[in-house]
C-alpha cells in the first residue's frame, strides 16, 4: 500500500541526514546516470522535492483508466522493459515544482534517486538504516516484473512494526535514544505542501488529515 512512500519519506531524510543527497533541491538527473539522455532540458529541473510532493510534472493518468487500458500509465509502468525508463521519459505536462499529480512512477524514481545515491539498494538501505534499529525483521519488498524494485506499493510489514514507525514520526525520529532520523526532517516532511481539500493535505508522501470545527 502506500504507506510504503511514507517509509520512503523517512529514507529519503535518512540519506539527506548522511549527506548522500545535499538537500531536496538537488535535481534527480545527477541520480540517474544510466537515464540521463532520458532527459531534456526542462525535466532536468525536476528536484527530488518535486518528487517527495508529487509535483514532478510529468504527463500521468493512473486512476481514470482500467488497468488494462494502455492509457493507464501505472499499468504500462508496470509492463515495461524499463520502469525507470518509462517515466523520466513521460512528457512534461506542468513546469516542475508546480502541479500536484499522484504517481506510483514518481515514487519508484525516487527509489532509484535513493538507489544511486545511497550506493545500495533501498530495501538493503531500509534494513541496515531504519528496519534493524526498530528490531523489525518480518517485512516483504516486492518487485515489478523488470526487477526494478518497487518503493511505491510494494512493502509488507506487521501491524505491530507499522506502529513502530508511527511511532518514531511521533517521537521526532528518536527511537530507544537512538536518533534514526533528524527532527528536522520529521518536521519538514510532514508539513502540508499542497492542500488537497479542506481536510486533507499532502506533505512530502504523507496524507495529513486535518480536524476542523462542526
Amino acid at each position: 500500500s502506500s504507506i510504503t512512500k511514507g517509509v520512503l519519506s523517512i529514507l529519503c531524510g535518512i540519506a539527506i541526514d548522511q549527506g548522500k543527497i545535499s538537500s531536496v533541491d538537488e535535481p534527480i538527473y545527477r541520480f540517474l546516470p544510466d537515464y540521463v539522455n532520458s532527459f531534456t532540458e526542462e525535466s532536468k529541473k525536476i528536484k527530488v522535492k518535486d518528487l517527495l510532493t508529487m509535483k514532478a510534472g510529468w504527463n500521468w493518468e493512473q486512476f481514470r483508466y482500467q488497468w488494462d487500458d494502455p492509457r493507464n500509465n501505472a499499468a504500462e509502468m508496470y509492463r515495461c522493459a524499463d520502469v525507470i525508463k518509462y517515466v523520466v521519459e513521460r512528457p512534461l505536462a506542468a513546469e516542475p515544482g508546480k502541479t500536484f499529480t499522484y504517481s506510483n512512477g514518481v515514487a519508484t524514481v525516487l527509489g532509484a534517486v535513493l538507489n544511486h545515491s545511497t550506493g545500495l539498494e533501498v530495501d538493503d538501505f531500509s534494513k541496515e538504516h531504519l528496519f534493524h534499529p526498530l528490531q523489525i525483521s518480518d517485512y516483504l519488498w516486492t518487485n515489478y516484473p523488470d526487477g526494478t524494485l518497487d518503493t511505491d506499493g510494494g512493502l509488507a510489514l506487521r501491524a505491530r512494526d507499522l506502529a513502530k514507525i508511527g511511532q518514531l514520526i511521533l517521537q521526532n525520529g528518536q527511537w530507544k535514544s537512538q536518533n534514526i532520523v533528524s527532527k528536522a526532517w520529521i518536521s519538514e516532511s510532514t508539513t502540508t505542501r499542497t492542500n488537497l481539500s479542506l481536510r486533507r493535505g499532502y506533505g512530502y508522501y504523507w496524507n495529513e488529515m486535518r480536524l476542523t470545527d462542526n
